[in-house]
């Protein structure tokens, strides 16, 4: 049995928006910059919007298609009950991975720059609290918090754009794709792995108020996610040129540049704050995708049991999976895409298939 929750589809919309680009901010700079400087921008247009698009796209399609069932259901209805409970039974283990993922992203952020002192554990226990209490209450709570933070995070990039300008060198934009295309399409990659998450809102489409706009809604955000890499990437290179490739955080010392110019409008404290912010809704969104799957693999009548153990194993995984931060964005720039879109992109295909054959 469902819960009664409503979400919208402006709501759904900015939920993946965060759920693209929370940690993504601050990582996919790292994970560009090693394949491409000048060309970064390029990243977030075309390619990024492109593959993004026509994958967010393919699981509106599917969505759409088996709109009153969740993803699990799907798999199930499609594949029968043993291979569709296989099926489900990955899927809900790849977002327990990416929730971990993500929880431990965050954490190495607020270690890194903020709480150096703090052991790692501490953060991710105390932040994973919060966020267990937000999953409980349902993801109508989370898709009301993302819409009103939304709005705040764009008018804070733009600031931030603007106020960089005069520092900006259009010249460290150039040569203009010297080494081809290559580049930055294998530098897109890592981004296109977040952007395929959209998978995951196939969990919601029974509590969506429009289920047919759903191809609407999550190509809608993965064009709001190019827009603002578009703006930060370009604005990023032009002001640190090749040196990009030595900054672990660059959109963060684009903030703290700011600092340095002697503008004093608290801008690092609200980049702080939208990061946080935006990660706790990435890490909830991902948690109750994973706790809503369990509990219709398993047949239960509700999720709220199984948070408290989910969350356990979620912070396990999340401190024990890598060493350190050099280890995590190489595994995702080496690893992540071909398990991201191998599963998030050849599921989705093998079901459409499926229903195409069966005439579902």
């Amino acid at each position: 049995m469902m819960e009664n929750e409503q979400i919208t589809l402006p709501q759904l919309t900015f939920l993946w928006v965060w759920g693209i680009v929370a940690t993504g901010i601050l990582y996919f700079p790292t994970t560009i910059s090693r394949h491409v400087v000048e060309d970064a921008w390029t990243v977030a247009v075309p390619f990024f919007l492109a593959f993004g698009a026509m994958i967010a796209w393919l699981h509106g399609v599917l969505g759409t298609k088996f709109s009153r069932m969740t993803l699990i259901g799907i798999c199930e209805t499609i594949c029968g009950k043993i291979i569709g409970k296989f099926l489900g039974l990955i899927l809900v283990l790849w977002f327990l991975f990416v929730t971990a993922l993500t929880l431990r992203l965050v954490g190495e952020f607020v270690v890194l720059t903020i709480m150096p002192e703090t052991p790692l554990i501490a953060i991710v226990l105390l932040f994973m609290v919060l966020v267990a209490y937000s999953v409980r209450h349902g993801i109508e709570v989370i898709a009301r918090t993302g819409e009103i933070l939304s709005p705040v995070s764009y008018v804070a990039i733009a600031v931030v754009v603007v106020l960089v300008a005069k520092e900006a060198r259009f010249e460290n934009l150039l040569p203009f794709m010297a080494q081809g295309w290559g580049p930055p399409i294998r530098a897109a990659l890592t981004p296109v792995s977040f952007a395929a998450t959209t998978l995951g809102a196939l969990m919601f489409t029974p509590s969506l108020n429009r289920p047919r706009l759903l191809k609407l809604s999550l190509v809608l955000s993965v064009v709001v996610v190019s827009t603002a890499g578009l703006m930060i990437e370009s604005m990023s290179t032009m002001v640190f040129g090749a040196a990009r490739r030595e900054i672990m955080f660059l959109h963060f010392d684009l903030i703290r540049l700011i600092k340095l110019l002697n503008i004093h409008l608290g801008l690092q404290s609200i980049f702080m704050t939208v990061i946080i912010c935006g990660s706790f809704l990435q890490v909830s969104l991902f948690y109750h995708l994973t706790v809503v799957g369990l509990r219709q693999w398993l047949g239960l009548m509700y999720y709220r049991p199984l948070v408290t153990p989910l969350g356990v194993v979620i912070i396990a995984l999340s401190v024990l999976l890598f060493e350190n931060i050099l280890e995590i964005v190489d595994f995702m720039d080496k690893f992540l895409p071909a398990a991201s879109l191998t599963l998030q992109v050849g599921i989705p295909c093998l079901l459409l298939l499926g229903a195409r054959v069966r005439r579902l």
